[in-house]
């Protein structure tokens, strides 16, 4: 149940990697295969870069979805736990108890998902994709097939940009990082709850 529990968190969090690597799922709208440069044309232990500042990588995850996306996976552990402990006499006070800690947990696992941006990106490139998804309709664009359709354009546009490929290479080691980052933090969070519904049985 462990493994099953931790490999639904994960493909849940997994939505939170495209937005790590989502120039590398569109094709420009004539079908040739993007051109691309190796991955050592970039340089970034040489590139000078300022620091990215921490309210704005908060506001760049608010675009994105980062938030909601671990709400969905705090969700999707408590119905979880609700389904495997059913029939247990689990007291009310327990579940209670998980519940209070959603805030927490969740700018715990940000917090984490944010050192590992800082370490990989500049502030230079954070605006960059900052400027992307401010001219989407992000949320809707990953929802509805026809807003896709309208607005990938400014997707192809970007990631085809020698800016926006410099920044793809980046957001490859944020998305290989933050993997790892998920995995610790779903499994953890998980023994912690169930130690806690246990103990109250």
């Amino acid at each position: 149940m462990k493994t099953i529990v931790i490999t639904l968190l994960n493909i849940t969090a997994s939505s939170l990697l495209a937005n790590a690597q989502i120039g590398a799922t569109f094709k420009p709208s004539s079908d040739k295969p993007v051109e691309t440069p190796p991955v050592n044309v970039v340089d970034t232990k040489k590139e000078v870069k300022t620091p990215v500042k921490k309210e704005v990588l908060m506001k760049y995850f608010r675009m994105n979805g980062t938030y909601k996306i671990y709400e969905d996976v705090f969700k999707n552990l408590m119905d979880l736990l609700k389904k495997e402990y059913t029939g247990k006499p689990v007291s009310s006070k327990a579940w209670k108890s998980l519940a209070v800690q959603k805030d927490k947990v969740i700018n715990d696992i940000i917090n984490q998902v944010a050192s590992v941006y800082k370490k990989n990106i500049s502030n230079e490139d954070l605006t960059a994709l900052m400027g992307l998804y401010e001219s989407l309709d992000y949320e809707n664009m990953m929802n509805d097939k026809e807003v896709f359709e309208a607005e990938k354009k400014s997707f192809f546009d970007f990631y085809n940009s020698e800016k926006g490929k410099a920044v793809s290479y980046k957001l490859i080691d944020v998305s290989n990082e933050v993997s790892a980052v998920n995995e610790d933090w779903s499994s953890n969070l998980y023994m912690d709850f169930k130690e806690i519904l246990d103990a109250s049985l």
